[in-house]
């Protein structure tokens, strides 16, 4: 096979990737999933039927509820939502880096649930009251 072969095969296969890319953002399947807190709300007792939500906190593609023990919360991930229940026990920390409130998690499968958004401070107190340890 000689080198303009190979250059010409390599851009063929560049072309499809991205036509394919695309072609998925035309029909919307890049778009990130976006709830309303009623949405979440129910997307979340669906998921656990349980337990008592308290009040809603909202960053973008992500919508957070007091729980007595931690906090639910409700993210897109891709088109999907996700539902969790994030308990103290499982907190490691919670950061600030680079305009991004990071919550650090004890879980491989998700370290870290990372939230942006423009109002970070009032959501870091809040999640710092529910999430981390007491200092004794």
């Amino acid at each position: 096979m000689s080198n303009g072969a190979v250059i010409l095969y390599l851009v063929f296969v560049a072309l499809s990737i991205g036509g394919v890319v695309g072609v998925l953002f035309a029909l919307g399947q890049g778009q990130r999933a976006t709830l309303t807190e009623a949405e979440a709300r129910a997307f979340f007792l669906a998921r656990f039927a349980d337990v008592q939500l308290g009040a809603a906190r909202t960053a973008p593609h992500m919508v957070f509820f007091d729980l007595s023990d931690g906090v639910g919360l409700v993210r897109a991930q891709g088109r999907r939502p996700v539902a969790r229940w994030v308990r103290p026990a499982e907190v490691t920390g919670l950061t600030r880096d680079q305009g991004r409130l990071v919550i650090s998690l004890r879980d491989f499968a998700d370290p870290h649930i990372v939230v942006t958004g423009p109002d970070l401070d009032a959501l870091e107190q809040w999640l710092t009251l529910r999430l981390l340890p007491k200092a004794a």
